[in-house]
């Protein structure tokens, strides 16, 4: 009949030519028979049919496949239309054991565009065996391809649910992704502090924020211009960063200054390196600095980090503001004005101010901020840049304007800056210029990082208190209060005591090592004494001693830290040539902050011993 399959069978994939035009009159087909070995419910699943010819031949219904048991009727029937793939599945009800199945594939009334490759699977519905009738190769992606695929409603749950997962993880990644971002920041300050006591140990006095060059400096007149600004912070620490190479192109002889469009005998002037990015100075949070900034005829290279020239205080001097540019008008002022000075300060000869020594930080090498940093927006008419000493292109204030407000000034926002500036009330009319002479950074929870001229680096809260925050920045503090408060009594506010002792690492002597004695406030008491230092010897001993005061350390409580160098040092025979010692040896949690505490008694100790473990 027309309608069911004769079982006559034909090898080959190719079922030969339409019904009437059949040589032997019959219709040929393929068919595939399968004997059920065990009684049970059966179906069909994963069958696959594919023309080879399909795109030759662009007709419906070429080849179709039917279904059926024994000589019972078909149970069910595909067609391969012109796309050439039918994927085909159907029960076949309930059968016994030596019951036949027979699938075949035969033409559909015409003599062309019937070749074909198929499989399929008899699979038994009570358990999870798989019989298999397959003519010819099937291929893996056939059979996956007639797998039941997902309902519209099914894909779109499963999008909601994806959706829902990311919006959930992603806050936790980007988390993660700006503290890893934080942690590096911190990483490049402390090398930052690194470089600057390095410096230190070799000129005796921290970098100057800017030095000046010609008869006048900065904007003074008559004569004053940008020309006459010189070296700065950033160009002198290039020796101590392992950039040799790039101070060795700089020329400030003669007439050359910061933006000297002059050749220097290396080829390059002092403008064109002024334009190279130095990758750490830029924190990765901070995408901004990585902008040139325009200024001044050159595109400067940006940098996150600035450094602490001390405190701009107009509720104490109004007319103080400019007390840190290379301006001699400023002098009479910026005599009266030693207090406000950080440890990062411009100097000059003809404004009577010298770089600052270690041994004028009177408020505690841990308490006194040395460069954090300082973001700013990239429309900012003023930018952070690592190669000028113009005015506060590197380095910054503390501030608190005339109206006593200080937060708004440590914020990357110099737009919300300005207009909080000049907000009336409370502003008053409040100095916008202010606003790029501060501190600020990008990094969630709201925090400022600097690095402290003893080397730490410190997280700073944006909602701390004013005053705390203002006395970050000074390098005078003890020294201004213990004159202020106790007039008269000098350094006999604190007594010196002899101390000395063992360092040792897992039980061994730690040579090389130094030490230092930081003492604490007690009570209410403001004078805290100078800051004490040691190096050990291959015997892990060391004894200590001040730079100004003498030998020993103040009576009191101290924080000690302990830290191996792994600075470079200057020659003395050869000031060009500098040596890099062994890396750091001692566990972060000894150096500063540090975990160790001891009690200076009066009588002095010789056995202020500390036994410390790598583990």
């Amino acid at each position: 009949e027309a309608n069911q399959y004769v079982r006559v069978h034909r090898d080959g994939g190719h079922p030969g030519k339409g019904r009437e035009q059949a040589e032997d009159g019959l219709d040929h087909y393929s068919i595939a028979a399968f004997t059920v070995p065990e009684d049970g419910a059966y179906r069909i699943e994963s069958g696959w049919l594919e023309r080879h010819d399909a795109k030759r031949w662009d007709i419906d219904r070429v080849v179709d496949i039917a279904a059926h048991v024994n000589d019972g009727p078909i149970l069910f029937q595909r067609f391969c239309n012109r796309s050439g793939y039918v994927a085909f599945r159907g029960p076949l009800g309930n059968l016994k054991a030596g019951d036949t199945v027979y699938v075949g594939v035969g033409p559909n009334g015409v003599d062309h565009g019937d070749r074909f490759r198929w499989g399929f699977y008899i699979v038994r519905e009570t358990g999870a065996e798989k019989a298999t009738a397959v003519p010819g190769d099937p291929g893996a992606r056939h059979r996956d391809d007639a797998v039941r695929g997902f309902t519209l409603v099914e894909l779109l749950v499963v999008i909601a649910i994806i959706g829902i997962l990311v919006a959930l993880l992603l806050p936790a990644v980007q988390a993660a992704r700006e503290a890893a971002r934080r942690a590096q920041c911190q990483n490049q300050l402390k090398q930052i502090g690194l470089a600057c006591l390095n410096y230190e140990s070799s000129k005796n006095a921290f970098p100057a924020g800017c030095t000046g060059k010609a008869m006048y400096n900065d904007d003074d007149t008559p004569g004053g211009v940008k020309a006459e600004v010189g070296e700065n912070w950033c160009i002198s620490l290039l020796p101590f960063m392992e950039r040799q190479s790039l101070h060795d192109q700089y020329d400030f002889s003669g007439a050359k200054h910061y933006n000297s469009t002059q050749v220097n005998a290396s080829g390059v002037s002092n403008q064109q390196l002024g334009r190279i990015v130095l990758e750490e100075l830029v924190c990765p949070s901070d995408q901004d600095a990585l902008q040139p900034f325009a200024a001044h005829g050159n595109d400067w290279a940006g940098s996150t980090y600035r450094a602490v020239a001390g405190k701009i205080d107009l509720t104490v001097q109004p007319n103080l503001l400019f007390w840190d540019r290379l301006n001699t008008s400023q002098n009479a002022a910026r005599a009266e004005a030693k207090q406000f000075q950080g440890p990062i300060i411009a100097a000059s000869d003809r404004i009577n101010s010298d770089p600052v020594r270690v041994a004028k930080v009177t408020d505690g090498l841990s308490k006194s901020a040395m460069v954090g940093e300082a973001v700013s927006d990239p429309t900012a008419i003023r930018r952070n840049v690592w190669a000028s000493g113009w005015r506060y292109h590197s380095k910054g204030h503390f501030i608190r304007d005339e109206t006593g407000r200080s937060s708004i000034f440590r914020t990357p926002d110099q737009t919300f800056c300005a207009a909080s500036a000049r907000e009336v009330p409370p502003g008053l009319g409040a100095d916008p210029n202010l606003c790029f002479r501060g501190f600020g950074s990008v990094h969630s929870g709201g925090v400022l990082q600097f690095v402290f001229c003893d080397g730490s680096v410190q997280s700073i809260p944006e909602t701390v208190s004013d005053e705390v925050f203002l006395a970050l920045g000074l390098a005078f503090v003890a020294l201004l209060l213990s004159s202020v408060l106790l007039p008269g009594c000098g350094s006999g506010d604190f007594r010196m005591a002899d101390v000395s002792g063992v360092v040792t690492l897992d039980g061994e002597p730690l040579g090389n090592a130094r030490v230092q004695f930081q003492p604490q406030r007690s009570g209410e008491s403001i004078v805290v004494g100078p800051t004490s230092f040691g190096t050990t010897d291959s015997t892990g001993r060391y004894s200590l001693s001040t730079r100004k005061h003498g030998k020993g350390a103040v009576v009191g409580t101290h924080r000690v830290s302990v830290s191996t160098f792994d600075q470079r040092l200057v020659d003395p025979q050869n000031s060009d040539r500098v040596e890099t010692l062994e890396e750091e040896r001692v566990p972060a949690r000894y150096r500063a902050p540090t975990e160790l505490v001891f009690d200076v008694p009066r009588s002095g100790s010789a056995e202020a011993n500390f036994g410390l473990q790598s583990k």
